[in-house]
């Protein structure tokens, strides 16, 4: 029988995190907690777990079981682990078109179940938000930043685009949520039922490559390029308060994204001035000798990024 919604979950190493002495069966309560609000229903739910070599736990020891009567598919992915890349995985071996994007350490109950497929039949994407637990497992606040669970329609995910299949941690949820909004009416409200289990910070981002933020930032900065007529010039500075990369844009604004903005003056060989928004202005001379540009009164450096660095950063 066609499951009346496929819930998709990606995975990496979420069975069993030992933690102070603790043992953290985050998937197993998760899947128990669908299963009991699945039963719930009149009509069958499938659970899509795309697992990327897991090994703290081998899902195929514990989740049947767990699973109940829930319609399992276990799909192993022997790829680097990317959270996007798994529910893209999931989503497209499901049985159901309707979708319930799940992050692996959630509790939900039935009533969640219900809300969301409320919302999928009358055509919305639905973004519940979540309550948090905390390592006692007491109730705490709203976690209202967060876009990681999503109920919604296969063809509304196809028409957005597949989520993100991000190499570092965070920002994914935020593109897909953008992309719907252009397509699709956003339900945003808290849910009730629906709980993220503790864990330790470090926790979210252990299993990627790369530093967290990283490929969302490079979106941003991509898609603030395009806003701006594309980069004409980029550097990168040490600062005696921060060090990273500051652009300049064609219509002459320049950014270090998402942080500091303002205008600027480039003389190339020459001098570049910074008009800050929120800064007093600072003019930095070429220095021939060091290939750089300088401050004479501080030490701040600019060094401009090579045309191949330049390409690879907006790639």
């Amino acid at each position: 029988m066609t499951p009346i919604v496929s819930i998709c979950v990606s995975v990496k190493n979420r069975s069993r995190l030992f933690v102070d002495g603790r043992t953290l069966t985050l998937l197993p309560h998760c899947v128990r907690s669908i299963a009991e609000a699945a039963e719930e229903l009149a009509e069958p739910v499938e659970l899509v777990v795309a697992d990327f070599r897991s090994d703290d736990w081998p899902l195929a020891e514990w989740l049947a079981p767990a699973a109940r009567s829930l319609q399992v598919q276990l799909l192993a992915v022997d790829e680097p682990f990317s959270r996007g890349r798994g529910l893209n995985v999931a989503s497209r071996s499901a049985r159901s078109d309707r979708f319930l994007l799940l992050d692996a350490d959630m509790l939900l109950g039935a009533v969640v179940l219900r809300r969301g497929l409320e919302c999928i039949a009358e055509g919305q994407v639905w973004f519940p938000v979540c309550r948090c637990l905390d390592a006692a497992g007491r109730v705490t606040g709203w976690q209202d930043w967060g876009y990681g669970n999503v109920g919604l329609m296969r063809q509304d995910l196809e028409r957005a685009g597949p989520v993100p299949e991000y190499d570092s941690w965070g920002g994914e949820d935020y593109v897909l949520r953008d992309r719907l909004a252009q397509r699709c009416r956003i339900i945003r409200e808290r849910a009730g039922g629906l709980f993220h289990q503790w864990h330790p910070e470090s926790a979210r981002h252990v299993h990627y490559g790369k530093p967290e933020f990283a490929d969302y930032r490079a979106h941003q900065a991509r898609e603030e390029a395009s806003s701006r007529g594309g980069v004409v010039a980029s550097f990168d500075c040490v600062h005696p308060s921060w060090r990273g990369v500051l652009h300049c844009y064609a219509d002459g604004t320049m950014a270090r994204p998402g942080v500091d903005e303002g205008r600027y003056e480039f003389d190339e060989g020459r001098r570049i001035v910074l008009a800050w928004e929120r800064w007093p202005p600072e003019e930095l001379r070429w220095d021939a000798a060091r290939n750089v540009y300088r401050h004479p009164q501080k030490p701040f450096v600019m060094k401009l990024q090579s045309a191949a660095r330049r390409e690879i950063a907006n790639a």
